[in-house]
């Protein structure tokens, strides 16, 4: 099929899903929130499917190596840079909100006091995720660890709720104070 663009079914939901995101930042926008929205290249779960545990010696534990739990997410770089800059003139997340469809999730990590939000969208393929969603509940938190495609510079945000990450919701969002 040369010259004729093809339509895949994932590339179709996330589409979808990213129309959905932008809803939600134009409804925080009306609000008078200051949105940023990142636009990832890349959503790997930390581990990841095929990383093998080793034992840590002193606990036993094959898992407790494992530094990040949750997600490395790679933005381009302005987007980077402007999550830097406001974390720079202050931005604290005091809550967060979790939006979910199988297979994604928004974050919105929100500062009440400056009525700042940023979005992170995750994309992951369900069934890749079953190790990540036992050990971050295993430890009560996941982290969403932010960088440009060097590896030199990240911005990790913490969520003390993993679950909200992994069961589907009957409404749109739930959300957990920090």
């Amino acid at each position: 099929m040369h010259g004729e663009e093809q339509s895949y079914p994932a590339n179709d939901r996330w589409e979808a899903f990213v129309a959905d995101a932008e809803s939600i930042a134009d409804e925080y926008r009306e609000d008078d929130w200051s949105v940023l929205e990142l636009h990832p290249g890349d959503v790997a779960p930390q581990p990841g499917p095929s990383d093998r545990p080793s034992i840590d010696d002193e606990t036993n534990d094959y898992e407790s190596e494992y530094r990040s739990i949750g997600f490395d997410v790679v933005v381009p770089d302005d987007e980077f840079e402007e999550l830097k800059d406001r974390l720079g003139t202050g931005f604290t997340v005091s809550r967060y909100e979790v939006y979910q469809a199988s297979g994604f999730s928004l974050i919105a990590e929100l500062d009440d006091d400056q009525r700042e939000a940023v979005f992170v969208p995750l994309y992951y393929a369900p069934d890749t995720v079953e190790r990540l969603e036992r050990l971050a509940l295993e430890r009560g938190r996941i982290d969403a660890t932010v960088r440009p495609l060097s590896r030199r510079r990240v911005v990790s945000f913490s969520h003390d709720e993993p679950s909200l990450f992994f069961e589907l919701p009957s409404d749109t969002a739930q959300s957990s104070s920090e």
